[in-house]
């Protein structure tokens, strides 16, 4: 499938950062919470090296949300919100702003949302269906205009061209097809 091609050669120039160990991570975790004054309990920390692994970027982020009152235990439960955002973006797209906004007031990444959309849309196009997406026929032409609009979106949050949250906004309220199932 073109699409899957254009995924991978995508993901080939994505820059790659080995990974660090858990525990590598739980040290630097702890190391970084002592420095910016944050206490973690041992379930925050677990939670948090076991979302974000050994992306440190990731893990500071989480940090100062932290520092500035953000509590990590409820958003834990708003995990399926973030599906449920993806869900609605696939069916309608500006239907899902309302649960895009729920989720940035509580605190998530406007990049880890994109993220979201961007494995949606793999599990999409490969046609497994699976979590909350059904598993339907979708129309070749949309995926890969919804995967041109997501790349875009990535290049505008990660360049800093326009200010975060901006871009995941446009692309929620844009009036531009997303996938939708095939006629007949």
């Amino acid at each position: 499938h073109p699409l899957l091609k254009r995924i991978q050669a995508a993901a080939a120039k994505a820059k790659s950062f080995a990974a660090l160990a858990p525990a590598v991570a739980g040290r630097w975790l702890d190391e970084e919470a002592r420095a910016r004054g944050v206490r973690l309990s041992p379930e925050e920390r677990r939670i948090l090296v076991g979302r974000h692994g050994g992306a440190l970027w990731a893990l500071a982020n989480e940090l100062e949300k932290i520092r500035a009152g953000w509590p990590l235990a409820s958003a834990v439960h708003e995990e399926g919100a973030v599906w449920d955002f993806t869900a609605a973006f696939f069916r309608q797209r500006r239907s899902s702003f309302r649960l895009l906004t729920r989720l940035l007031n509580a605190g998530h990444e406007p990049i880890y949302l994109l993220g979201a959309l961007a494995r949606t849309l793999g599990v999409v196009a490969l046609r497994t269906g699976a979590g909350r997406m059904s598993a339907r026929r979708l129309d070749g032409a949309s995926l890969e205009k919804a995967f041109d609009d997501l790349i875009a979106t990535d290049s505008a949050l990660k360049t800093g061209r326009t200010p975060s949250p901006l871009p995941l906004v446009e692309l929620v309220l844009s009036r531009e097809k997303t996938p939708s199932p095939r006629n007949g």
